[in-house]
């Protein structure tokens, strides 16, 4: 659960693209903080347009769908609901895997333009709505969210 390669490299094209000092990872640095990680909101947004970007190419040829608010809010608002309530349950589970996806995602990117340090392996978010049976087996799973720090 929430270990696609595509979330990170869709967070890096669309924060912090080619490192230039005109990202929006760059110029609102605030925005994505080391103590939160990268914020559960944004995660969803991306997962949402990675949806969007498999509905283009369903058939196999690209069709263009446009990425508005009427059309993915509810995938969006999916998104959102199950990576809040794998955070409420990693939390009192006390693994905190929710918020090491935060930050490993926030450093990776940042590494991929050299801001910081790579964590060696980058979980993401899914677009299923999940329930507590999903987070439970998901916390066998830590081992790839890097370290604490």
């Amino acid at each position: 659960m929430f270990k696609s390669p595509i979330i990170p490299k869709a967070i890096i094209a669309a924060f912090y693209g080619t490192g230039k000092n005109n990202s929006y990872g760059r110029e609102m640095e605030k925005m994505f903080d080391d103590k939160g990680g990268f914020p559960l909101v944004t995660i969803a947004l991306i997962g949402a347009a990675v949806l969007s970007c498999i509905h283009e190419w369903k058939t196999g040829e690209q069709r263009t769908i446009p990425f508005t608010e009427p059309v993915y809010s509810p995938a969006f608002e999916r998104i959102l609901t199950s990576l809040r309530g794998w955070k409420q349950y990693t939390t009192v589970k006390g693994s905190s895997l929710t918020e090491k996806l935060q930050k490993a995602l926030l450093k990776n990117a940042r590494e991929s333009v050299g801001l910081t340090e790579k964590v060696s392996s980058i979980p993401a978010a899914a677009t299923n709505a999940f329930d507590r049976d999903d987070f439970a087996n998901n916390e066998d799973d830590s081992s790839d969210l890097g370290s604490d720090e």
